[in-house]
C-alpha cells in the first residue's frame, strides 16, 4: 500500500548582509558660485573587501544584500555589483555603486552571466530595443534561480561604467 505524500512548503532562512568596503570621495568640479542651479561634480571610488551578516534584531540595522545560504567564514565568495554615472541639468555624480549578489565559490559561471546579462540589457537600452521594463535586469541568483532586479544605471542622465565581480571574505 502506497502513501500519498503531502508537500510541505517551507520558508527557507534569509541573511542579510552588509557589505564592508574603503570608499573615496572627491570633487571633479565644484559648483559654480555665480550660478544658483550649478551642483558641481563629485566622483566615489569603492572598493569592497568583505561581507558581515546582519543581526537584524538590532534596533538599527542596514544591510546592502540579501541571500539565501549562510555564508561561512572559509570559501571563495564573489560579490557582483555595478558602478554607474548619475546626475542632473546642474552637475554630475560618478562611480556610483549597485550591489546586486553574493555568490559562493562554486558559481563563478552564474555570475560571468549575469554580467553579460547587464552588459546587453543595457546596450538595449541604449540602442532603443528595451522599453518595455527598461529600469529591470533578469538575472540568475546563486541558487540558479531567475528574477529581476532594478537598474538604477537606466535613465535620462544615467550611464554603466561598468558590472563587474570581486573576490571577497565574510568578516565576524
Amino acid at each position: 500500500m502506497s502513501r500519498r505524500m503531502r508537500k510541505i512548503e517551507t520558508k527557507k532562512k534569509v541573511y542579510y548582509l552588509k557589505v564592508e568596503e574603503t570608499t573615496m570621495y572627491g570633487t571633479l568640479r565644484h559648483a559654480d558660485p555665480e550660478s544658483k542651479w550649478d551642483q558641481g561634480d563629485t566622483y566615489e571610488d569603492h572598493n569592497p573587501y568583505g561581507v558581515r551578516v546582519v543581526d537584524m534584531n538590532k534596533k538599527f540595522a542596514y544591510y546592502d544584500l540579501v541571500v539565501n545560504f549562510r555564508p561561512k567564514r572559509t570559501g571563495v565568495y564573489y560579490l557582483l555589483y555595478a558602478t554607474y554615472n548619475t546626475g542632473c541639468s546642474f552637475g554630475r555624480d560618478l562611480g556610483k555603486i549597485e550591489y546586486i549578489g553574493l555568490y559562493r565559490g562554486k558559481n563563478k559561471k552564474l555570475v560571468e552571466e549575469n554580467i553579460k546579462r547587464i552588459e546587453a540589457h543595457y546596450q538595449n537600452y541604449r540602442s532603443n530595443t528595451v522599453t518595455e521594463g527598461a529600469h529591470i535586469v533578469s538575472i540568475i541568483d546563486d541558487n540558479g534561480k531567475e528574477y529581476g532586479i532594478s537598474a538604477p544605471w537606466v535613465g535620462h542622465f544615467e550611464e554603466l561604467s561598468s558590472a563587474d565581480y570581486k573576490v571577497v571574505e565574510v568578516l565576524r
